[in-house]
């Protein structure tokens, strides 16, 4: 796996824990704003594309129990102690947790650059 730098890793996991908030802003001015409205919105483009980016490489994750994980995580909002109580059948927390961690690992090496072009870090997401 290429190198990922701290801070990419530190933005994904910011984002991944806004992408339910981000997700819902943007389904919210879809259902309710014109396109016009939606053209000079800086932050419903932004949110689009990070909420895309993340779907996407989420979806690409190959590794089958990660991704489930991380959809399950963080594309359904499901809080970290309930997520680990539903795959506790078949993974300790600790196993979880290290799952989790790939996930970000990976995802960070997809959306770093995504991240950086949206000029976003951890502090701009909240």
């Amino acid at each position: 796996m290429a190198k990922v730098e701290q801070n990419d890793i530190d933005n994904v996991k910011a984002a991944l824990e806004l992408y339910a908030r981000m997700k819902l802003y943007v389904q919210e001015l879809e259902e309710h704003s014109s396109k016009t409205a939606l053209e000079g919105n800086q932050n419903y483009h932004r949110f689009s594309r990070i909420t895309q980016a993340i779907e996407q490489a989420i979806s690409e994750l190959k590794n089958s129990s990660i991704k489930q994980i991380m959809e399950y995580r963080y594309i359904k909002g499901i809080p970290h102690k309930v997520a680990a109580y539903h795959f506790s059948h078949c993974h300790s927390v600790s196993t979880f947790d290290r799952k989790v961690r790939r996930g970000i690992r990976i995802i960070a090496t997809d959306l770093g650059s995504v991240l950086k072009e949206e000029a976003i870090n951890a502090s701009s997401l909240h």
